[in-house]
């Protein structure tokens, strides 16, 4: 049983990367790549991975392996992606991180965060907005600089606070907001 299962999972992988390259070969054509490269470029690579995508989805459907046949899709469908994200239109609106990833930067400048860096970062993220928007509203009487210091320090999960009350947390520590605890 765990024979099987390792066959047809390097089936499902061998079928995806060779459909993903043979998709990417065909759609990098020299002959593909200069057909409206003037006024869009990408727009005919991108149009050739879609359809190559396309039309493995409808003949699917005559292939009777279920591995070799999602193999085949995702491989086509993922470089589709690649393609369309390559298009210069599309491309210039992606963060630089993915720009320079897409171009074959071996050191695109990105870093991978753990779940819980990720949800820090979105914390503070959040916390800083928050702020910002409540003082604009005249809700909590901070100084802006003070907000500003205040989203750039990392965050501290509840637990790890100590001496710290969840209402001090919520409303500060300002005795405008005493008549609300």
């Amino acid at each position: 049983m765990a024979n099987k299962a390792v066959v047809e999972a390097i089936k499902l992988a061998v079928s995806a990367g060779g459909s993903f390259l043979l998709t990417r070969a065909v759609s990098k054509a020299d002959a593909v790549t200069k057909v409206m490269a003037d006024k869009y470029p990408g727009m005919a690579s991108a149009g050739v991975a879609s359809g190559i995508f396309a039309g493995s989805v409808k003949m699917g459907k005559n292939i009777k392996d279920q591995s070799i046949r999602t193999g085949i899709q995702a491989g086509t469908g993922a470089a589709a992606m690649v393609g369309i994200a390559n298009i210069a239109q599309i491309k210039k609106n992606l963060p630089v991180s993915v720009q320079n990833l897409l171009a074959g930067d071996q050191n695109p400048n990105v870093r991978i965060l753990t779940p819980e860096q990720l949800q820090a970062a979105i914390t503070v993220e959040a916390q800083r907005h928050a702020n910002n928007e409540l003082a604009k509203m005249g809700f909590i009487q901070e100084d802006s600089k003070q907000i500003a210091q205040n989203s750039d320090s990392t965050y501290e999960a509840p637990s790890t606070m100590q001496g710290e009350d969840i209402d001090d947390l919520m409303f500060g520590n300002s005795d405008i907001y005493s008549d609300f605890r």
